[in-house]
């Protein structure tokens, strides 16, 4: 891994704390993605792709991840 690339993935994932959600690298025949288990915010990423392609997948997520409305918002607006 070249320092550009784990500075870009530290950068990314402090990104990525601060949404809140917590990143787990796992091994496995999966695409990664976001979801909620148990109320927590997780982001999985298979641990054997490439760094380049980490950062790819990271990034699209954040983007992702920004433009959904928060799940608070939308009960509020639904119970009025």
């Amino acid at each position: 891994m070249s320092s550009k690339e784990k500075q870009s993935l530290k950068e990314l994932s402090q990104e990525v704390h601060r949404l809140g959600y917590r990143i787990i690298y796992e091994k496995g025949n999966f695409q990664s993605g976001h979801c909620i288990v148990h109320n927590k915010k997780v982001i999985v990423v298979n641990k054997f792709l490439a760094d380049k392609i980490k950062i790819i997948i990271l990034r699209e997520l954040i983007k992702s991840i920004g433009e959904e409305p928060q799940l608070e918002t939308i009960s509020q607006s639904e119970e009025e």
